[in-house]
């Protein structure tokens, strides 16, 4: 998926208490959006939303859900996120 690195990051930034889907889109959108190639931000949230709903759903996925209803959060446990942990941290 074209938005899954964007959606990591964001929720890298999140922290463990996640973020709600229509805030993760909503950052997508900004991110990915410009002024020669605009999108449809309801196309954006189609894709985003479908994204975390069946990467929850893997046993080893990089995103879970949270107690609170339509909220995700990185999954820790996922050796992809520990890998993209690595990668997130800025280098000086």
């Amino acid at each position: 998926m074209q938005y899954e690195r964007y959606i990591l990051m964001i929720l890298a930034e999140a922290g463990p208490v996640g973020m709600p889907v229509r805030r993760i889109a909503l950052n997508v959108y900004n991110i990915t959006n410009s002024l020669f190639a605009p999108l449809c931000l309801e196309k954006v949230y189609a894709d985003v939303a479908e994204w975390l709903r069946s990467e929850s759903q893997k046993s080893g996925g990089t995103v879970r859900k949270t107690d609170t209803r339509g909220w995700y959060r990185l999954n820790e446990q996922s050796t992809k996120v520990e890998q993209l942990m690595l990668e997130f941290i800025p280098e000086y």
